[in-house]
């Protein structure tokens, strides 16, 4: 089974976060002022508003690949890992975020699954806002790349709302969840679960019309489901080839490769 080349999830985190800042929190000066420690503290002790925008700050630095060990051995991952299960919407979906960003290093990795992350994640993309939704599911995505957690997140019960996610959510959070649904699609122990959600349609759907990042990971997604035997009869008789077959012609080159990845598996013969 196939992975994306290329990880596009740094440019979409870093340009949602840095939006989401307040103005009053300029990156460069709080980077010059090495705030992760006091940033750490409001997470733990602060109201609702402020632990949002530490939230958000710590989604910024978690960017740099040195600031992702150093927000990490401040130890604030348990507080974000709380944040996302029992703070206000914006809170979740900051911290949320941050998580995502610090879900890049491997070592995180197992640190934010070690703090039960997998669960309040999983709600946040059933019930979150919006942007919850998106940031959440990018976090799974980054959970993903660890093969233990492809099950567990499975167990957690995340495939039918990241398929739902898929199905309607914003630009992003279609994004999001089909990179986490590409990456769990590499377990064949997932592969039915994610048939039997609805996965087929929406993801070819993405293929047809959705934004590159999108339509990139949906034929990944696609070309690691077929795989399996039935999934291939399923994908081919919901008319994906087309869509596939027009992908292959994009500029893109992650398009053109899962495109081709995918119709050269559909075209085996059934196993």
């Amino acid at each position: 089974l196939r992975r994306s080349a290329v990880d596009r999830r740094l440019k979409s985190r870093s340009s949602a976060k840095e939006r989401a800042i307040s103005p009053a929190v300029n990156k460069t000066i709080i980077d010059a002022a090495g705030p992760i420690s006091p940033l750490v503290e409001i997470l733990c002790s602060g109201g609702d508003a402020a632990r949002a925008e530490a939230a958000a700050a710590l989604a910024n630095l978690a960017v740099n690949v040195c600031d992702q060990v150093a927000i990490a051995a401040a130890g604030a991952i348990p507080p974000l890992v709380e944040q996302v299960r029992s703070g206000n919407s914006e809170g979740k979906a900051m911290a949320a975020g941050a998580l995502s960003n610090l879900a890049r290093n491997a070592n995180n990795r197992v640190a934010i699954v070690k703090a039960n992350a997998i669960p309040p994640l999983v709600e946040l993309v059933r019930t979150g806002s919006e942007g919850g939704k998106a940031d959440a599911a990018g976090a799974l995505w980054g959970l993903t790349y660890n093969v233990d957690s492809q099950l567990t997140i499975a167990a957690a019960g995340a495939i039918p709302p990241l398929v739902e996610l898929v199905r309607s959510g914003s630009d992003e959070g279609k994004a999001m969840a089909t990179g986490a649904l590409s990456n769990l699609a590499r377990n064949v122990n997932n592969l039915k679960k994610i048939v039997a959600a609805g996965a087929i349609p929406p993801l070819i759907e993405l293929v047809r019309g959705g934004g590159d990042a999108a339509k990139a990971y949906a034929a990944l997604a696609l070309w690691n489901m077929a795989v399996d035997g039935d999934n291939k009869v399923a994908i081919r008789a919901a008319d994906a080839i087309p869509p596939l077959v027009e992908l292959v012609r994009s500029s893109d080159g992650d398009c053109k490769a899962h495109a081709a990845g995918a119709l050269r598996s559909l075209a085996a013969a059934d196993s």
